[in-house]
This record gives C-alpha cells, sequence and structure tokens, in this order.
C-alpha cells in the first residue's frame, strides 16, 4: 500500500467503475483467501478504496488485477500547478 501511494498517490484504479481519487485504500486479496488465494504472495494483492474493495467483495475474476492493468492515472504534478 506504501509503495502504490509512492507511485500513484491516493488514487484507486476502480473496480466496475473508472479510476478515482481516494483516502480510503485497502489491499484487496485478487483471488480471495476463502477461494483458496495466497495470504502473503505479493501477487495475489492489489489495491482499491474500501468501496471498491467492498463492491468486488470475495468475487473470484481472476482476469482483474488493479495494480496490473492499464488505466490512465492523473498526472500528479498537474495538482501543484
Amino acid at each position: 500500500l506504501r509503495a502504490w501511494r509512492g507511485e500513484h498517490g491516493n488514487w484507486c484504479p476502480g473496480y466496475q467503475r473508472d479510476g478515482h481519487p481516494a483516502r480510503d485504500l485497502t489491499v484487496d486479496h485478487v483471488v480471495p483467501l476463502a477461494a483458496g488465494g495466497a495470504p502473503f504472495d505479493i501477487g495475489n494483492t492489489a489495491v482499491l478504496c474500501r468501496s471498491c474493495n467492498s463492491t468486488k467483495g470475495a468475487s473470484t475474476d481472476r482476469g482483474w488485477v488493479a495494480h496490473r492493468t492499464t488505466r490512465l492515472l492523473p498526472d500528479r504534478a498537474s495538482q501543484y500547478v
């Protein structure tokens, strides 16, 4: 989560919606623990805001990985102009 914030700031890549600013980022298990997902495998984690994580729930949508998808992130430098 710290690495994500360092690279992308408070930006949720979104789940079933566009990316958006969010201060309540969480770590999501891509393959839920209840479905046999690895609890300590960094490759089984993604970043989502609390709302998107709640929407995703225990989904086993293995094609979706937030931190690996190509999404347009905001130009963080523009916020300082």
